[in-house]
């Protein structure tokens, strides 16, 4: 029906990407804010935050046997974090 099933505070700065764990238990999220953070989905909180990139995260994936996180920034930086 379209309508609102969760709202999540992300912090100060825009969420710009969001992948999610196909179980959905999990999602992961980057941001204006530069970081790279890893969420429960049942309680809508963060469960690890990554911290590197130089500028805002453009893409963020779940990887497909999801046990890494890959990131990219808009400085070009990739990352790849362990889950």
């Amino acid at each position: 029906d379209g309508s609102t099933i969760r709202v999540i505070e992300g912090g100060l700065a825009a969420m710009t990407c969001l992948d999610i764990q196909p179980s959905g238990d999990f999602f992961v999220s980057g941001g204006a804010d530069k970081l790279v953070k890893l969420w429960n989905y049942d309680t809508g909180l963060p469960l690890k935050i990554g911290r590197g990139h130089s500028g805002q995260v453009n893409k963020v994936m779940i990887s497909p046997d999801q046990s890494m996180i890959v990131s990219v920034g808009s400085e070009g930086a990739i990352f790849v974090w362990k889950m």
